[in-house]
């Protein structure tokens, strides 16, 4: 994803940020924020993120709902969900908007990250 967002033109910035490591996340005006997987702090993330930027689109995508249950998934405060499986989009669809986004690796960053990069 960071890959695909950073070769479009009109975006600026694309950062990850992960649990214990949201350095500058508050200091940036975010117009996106794509969350991947669930984590024990997300709906404190997502009211932060709502906080300093109001006008932000929040998108969770849903690998697998196992965890944390479809439940606490469909019940995230977002705007929308991204999901690589098709059998996910009638029970997202029923919440919010979702789309069919399937994964994909990046080799070249894969790569690097096995070099210890």
């Amino acid at each position: 994803m960071r890959s695909a967002f950073s070769a479009r033109p009109e975006i600026s910035s694309v950062q990850i940020f992960y649990p214990f490591h949201y350095s500058g996340f508050s200091d940036t005006h975010w117009h996106l924020v794509l969350i991947e997987g669930w984590f024990p702090s997300i709906h404190t993330f997502i009211a932060l993120a709502r906080v300093n930027n109001p006008q932000v689109v929040v998108l969770f995508y849903c690998l697998d709902p196992a965890y944390p249950g479809m439940e606490r998934v469909l019940a995230l405060d977002v705007d929308g969900f991204l999901t690589n499986s098709r059998g996910l989009l009638g029970p997202l669809r029923r919440r919010r908007p979702a789309m069919y986004v399937p994964l994909a690796a990046d080799t070249e960053v894969n790569a690097r990250v096995a070099e210890g990069d």
